[in-house]
């Protein structure tokens, strides 16, 4: 059977589901791209225009292989040849599109900007700023942007220090204990992998590594996977498929992680709190506890 059409549940799933809003934004680059090609070309020179036809190019090459992933994926399922994260191949759109926005910018500043008071231009830039932080796009930004400086510094003094192990104590246990777990596919821990026994970010890039990751997920969420992939399959149509693994993970019987721990050789068990199974406590915090099937 087409194996290939299972890897649906992979991260580019999500693709479908997007906003209007990020729909928008992509559309809003496209015209980024054609505006400036157009623009660019009218005004430079022999050599300006074979440079500005380069990057074009690329930019509209980017978008015709977006679009062919989405089609091949998502409308007309035919995944050999596609690798899921070849998708990014769309971030040269997106430096096309910047970089054809700052031309422009340049341009125009040459064709009649220039003869303006520079204080008129300063004023204008700063009322334009203080308008747009007033709008929900703006706070949106703002709030976004104070994150990513924040996250940015602290990753910047992390990197000369020594690592040092997480403070939460299933987290810590498994990062001082490193042997195969189970956990729920979609936990992540720290931002260094951790020999997790089935992992919703952890999958090979072969076909073997692929059906192998399939198989540990389609396990643990006791056959959910395959239920819904036969259900595609007879209706003939393949959609993204999204499992809300606390409720599919927390089904899990005992025998059943047993069962499990036999098979994919584990003797670490991760569960929420709030649950409860037979086994020796090795570590808990406010949200997880940590089994040791076997002392």
């Amino acid at each position: 059977r087409p194996f290939m059409a299972r890897l649906q549940y992979s991260k580019p799933v999500a693709l479908p589901g997007m906003p209007e809003k990020a729909w928008l934004l992509f559309g809003l680059h496209i015209v980024a791209i054609a505006v400036g090609w157009y623009v660019l070309i009218k005004q430079g020179d022999e050599n300006m225009k074979r440079r500005v036809n380069i990057l074009g190019l690329v930019g509209l090459g980017a978008i015709v292989y977006f679009f062919l992933f989405y089609f091949f994926t998502f409308v007309r399922p035919w995944l050999p040849g596609f690798q899921f994260y070849s998708l990014r191949v769309v971030y040269l759109a997106h430096f096309v599109a910047y970089l054809f926005a700052a031309l422009l910018i340049v341009a125009v500043y040459q064709k009649g900007i220039r003869k303006i008071s520079p204080k008129i231009i300063v004023s204008g830039i700063t009322v334009g700023v203080i308008m747009f932080l007033f709008t929900s796009f703006g706070r949106d930004f703002l709030e976004r942007s104070g994150k990513n400086i924040s996250i940015s510094l602290v990753q910047m003094e992390e990197v000369h220090k020594i690592p040092v192990p997480p403070t939460q104590a299933t987290t810590r246990y498994l990062y001082l204990h490193p042997e195969p777990f189970l956990a729920p596919p979609d936990w992540y821990g720290v931002p260094t992998y951790l020999p997790q026994v089935a992992s919703f970010k952890s999958f090979g890039f072969t076909k073997s590594g692929l059906e192998e990751w399939y198989a540990r997920l389609d396990d643990v969420s006791s056959g959910e996977l395959e239920r819904v992939y036969e259900e595609q399959k007879i209706a003939g149509r393949f959609l993204p498929v999204s499992i809300k693994w606390s409720k599919v993970y927390a089904k899990l019987s005992a025998d059943e992680v047993v069962r499990l721990s036999g098979k994919y050789h584990f003797n670490l068990f991760l569960a929420e709190k709030k649950l409860s199974y037979p086994f020796t406590v090795v570590a808990e915090d406010g949200d997880f506890r940590l089994y040791q099937l076997q002392p």
